[in-house]
Protein backbone atom coordinates (compact mmCIF):
# COMPACT_ATOMS: atom_id res chain seq x y z
CA UNK A 1 0.00 0.00 0.00
CA UNK A 2 1.33 3.86 -0.69
CA UNK A 3 1.54 5.75 2.56
CA UNK A 4 1.33 9.52 2.31
CA UNK A 5 3.05 11.27 5.37
CA UNK A 6 2.94 14.56 6.33
CA UNK A 7 3.52 16.55 8.96
CA UNK A 8 2.09 20.38 9.82
CA UNK A 9 2.32 22.83 12.69
CA UNK A 10 -0.98 24.73 13.63
CA UNK A 11 -0.68 28.05 15.74
CA UNK A 12 -3.47 26.73 18.31
CA UNK A 13 -3.78 24.06 20.99
CA UNK A 14 -4.04 20.26 20.00
CA UNK A 15 -8.09 20.51 21.40
CA UNK A 16 -8.88 23.08 19.17
CA UNK A 17 -7.61 21.29 16.84
CA UNK A 18 -8.61 18.41 16.92
CA UNK A 19 -12.43 19.51 17.40
CA UNK A 20 -11.99 20.69 13.90
CA UNK A 21 -11.11 17.51 12.35
CA UNK A 22 -13.18 15.50 14.36
CA UNK A 23 -16.27 17.19 13.21
CA UNK A 24 -16.28 14.83 10.16
CA UNK A 25 -19.10 15.90 7.91
CA UNK A 26 -17.31 19.42 7.67
CA UNK A 27 -14.38 18.18 6.03
CA UNK A 28 -16.31 18.68 2.68
CA UNK A 29 -15.83 22.32 3.04
CA UNK A 30 -11.63 21.76 3.35
CA UNK A 31 -11.18 20.74 -0.02
CA UNK A 32 -12.52 21.02 -3.72
CA UNK A 33 -11.89 17.45 -4.21
CA UNK A 34 -14.42 16.01 -1.49
CA UNK A 35 -18.00 16.95 -3.00
CA UNK A 36 -19.71 15.38 0.75
CA UNK A 37 -19.52 13.21 3.76
CA UNK A 38 -22.66 12.45 5.10
CA UNK A 39 -23.31 9.97 8.49
CA UNK A 40 -24.38 6.88 8.08
CA UNK A 41 -24.54 5.29 11.20
CA UNK A 42 -21.98 5.50 14.58
CA UNK A 43 -19.21 7.09 13.42
CA UNK A 44 -19.39 5.64 10.01
CA UNK A 45 -19.88 7.96 7.03
CA UNK A 46 -19.94 7.83 3.31
CA UNK A 47 -17.62 10.07 1.43
CA UNK A 48 -17.20 11.12 -2.36
CA UNK A 49 -14.62 12.69 -3.85
CA UNK A 50 -13.96 13.44 -7.12
CA UNK A 51 -10.35 12.66 -9.02
CA UNK A 52 -9.99 13.71 -12.52
CA UNK A 53 -13.46 14.07 -13.09
CA UNK A 54 -14.01 10.36 -11.77
CA UNK A 55 -16.50 10.11 -9.16
CA UNK A 56 -15.44 7.66 -6.40
CA UNK A 57 -17.03 7.14 -3.06
CA UNK A 58 -16.39 4.93 0.28
CA UNK A 59 -17.98 4.21 3.33
CA UNK A 60 -15.34 4.81 6.26
CA UNK A 61 -15.31 4.46 10.03
CA UNK A 62 -13.40 6.02 13.25
CA UNK A 63 -11.58 3.16 14.52
CA UNK A 64 -10.02 5.40 17.06
CA UNK A 65 -10.90 8.88 18.69
CA UNK A 66 -8.81 10.09 21.60
CA UNK A 67 -8.92 13.62 22.47
CA UNK A 68 -6.63 15.83 21.71
CA UNK A 69 -4.46 13.27 20.66
CA UNK A 70 -5.51 11.31 17.51
CA UNK A 71 -8.42 10.38 15.10
CA UNK A 72 -7.73 7.66 12.91
CA UNK A 73 -10.19 5.74 10.49
CA UNK A 74 -10.37 2.93 7.88
CA UNK A 75 -12.52 2.44 5.22
CA UNK A 76 -14.98 0.16 5.04
CA UNK A 77 -16.21 -0.48 1.35
CA UNK A 78 -14.75 1.20 -1.87
CA UNK A 79 -11.03 1.85 -2.03
CA UNK A 80 -9.05 0.33 0.84
CA UNK A 81 -7.76 3.41 2.93
CA UNK A 82 -6.71 3.57 6.67
CA UNK A 83 -5.32 6.80 8.42
CA UNK A 84 -4.75 9.15 11.31
CA UNK A 85 -4.33 12.63 12.42
CA UNK A 86 -1.84 12.46 15.36
CA UNK A 87 -1.49 15.72 17.56
CA UNK A 88 1.17 17.06 19.97
CA UNK A 89 1.76 20.24 21.57
CA UNK A 90 4.69 22.31 21.12
CA UNK A 91 5.80 25.62 21.61
CA UNK A 92 4.00 27.17 18.91
CA UNK A 93 0.30 25.10 19.25
CA UNK A 94 0.10 22.08 17.90
CA UNK A 95 2.22 19.73 15.64
CA UNK A 96 0.03 17.49 13.66
CA UNK A 97 1.00 14.46 11.43
CA UNK A 98 -1.14 12.99 9.31
CA UNK A 99 -0.29 9.75 7.38
CA UNK A 100 -2.57 7.44 5.01
CA UNK A 101 -2.42 4.06 2.96
CA UNK A 102 -4.49 3.61 0.96
CA UNK A 103 -5.25 0.61 -1.76
CA UNK A 104 -7.10 0.53 -5.15
CA UNK A 105 -8.50 -3.04 -5.82
CA UNK A 106 -9.76 -2.17 -9.53
CA UNK A 107 -6.61 -2.42 -11.62
CA UNK A 108 -8.27 -0.47 -14.17
CA UNK A 109 -8.73 2.39 -11.55
CA UNK A 110 -5.94 1.47 -9.87
CA UNK A 111 -3.83 2.12 -13.16
CA UNK A 112 -5.42 5.31 -14.18
CA UNK A 113 -5.43 6.91 -10.39
CA UNK A 114 -2.30 6.03 -8.77
CA UNK A 115 -0.56 8.76 -10.65
CA UNK A 116 -3.32 11.13 -9.38
CA UNK A 117 -3.75 9.85 -5.97
CA UNK A 118 -0.95 10.56 -3.83
CA UNK A 119 -0.57 13.98 -4.50
CA UNK A 120 -4.05 14.35 -4.41
CA UNK A 121 -4.12 13.13 -1.40
CA UNK A 122 -0.98 15.09 0.19
CA UNK A 123 -2.86 18.04 -1.76
CA UNK A 124 -6.32 17.30 0.32
CA UNK A 125 -4.52 17.23 3.72
CA UNK A 126 -2.67 21.04 3.36
CA UNK A 127 -5.92 21.86 2.19
CA UNK A 128 -7.57 20.75 5.06
CA UNK A 129 -5.08 21.90 7.75
CA UNK A 130 -4.82 25.30 6.26
CA UNK A 131 -8.44 25.63 6.48
CA UNK A 132 -8.63 23.99 9.92
CA UNK A 133 -5.59 26.97 10.52
CA UNK A 134 -7.90 29.45 8.57
CA UNK A 135 -10.71 28.76 11.23
CA UNK A 136 -8.96 29.00 14.08
CA UNK A 137 -7.45 32.79 13.42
Amino acid sequence: MPLIQETFEVHAPPEQVFDLINDVETTSDYSEFIQGVETIGEDTYRYKVSVAGIPLSWDAKVTERKRPERICWQSLSGIELKGCFRLAPADFGSHVNFHMEYHIHNRFLALLLEPLLSPLIRKVATEAVEEVKARIS
